[in-house]
């Protein structure tokens, strides 16, 4: 819980920030976390959010991943 309140806070920083390969990993992150806590459906927006600003910001790191995180889920 701890971990996903201060991804939460920086989410909304790098919302403020206008870092939006920032936003995307700390999407990716706060995905990784609802999984681990069984809010998938949560999960799945997030990651879905994260995968979009992974193309958008052309950041295979990321879409790799986003990717990762995707085969490993059981929505």
């Amino acid at each position: 819980r701890q971990a996903e309140e201060h991804y939460g806070c920086s989410l909304e920083l790098r919302r403020a920030l206008g870092d939006r390969r920032g936003e995307g990993w700390m999407l990716h992150a706060l995905a990784k976390t609802g999984l681990m806590d069984g809010r998938t459906e949560q999960a799945a927006e997030r990651l879905e959010q994260a995968g979009l600003i992974a193309n958008e910001s052309e950041d295979t790191e990321l879409t790799v991943a986003c990717e990762r995180l995707r085969r490993i889920s059981t929505w």
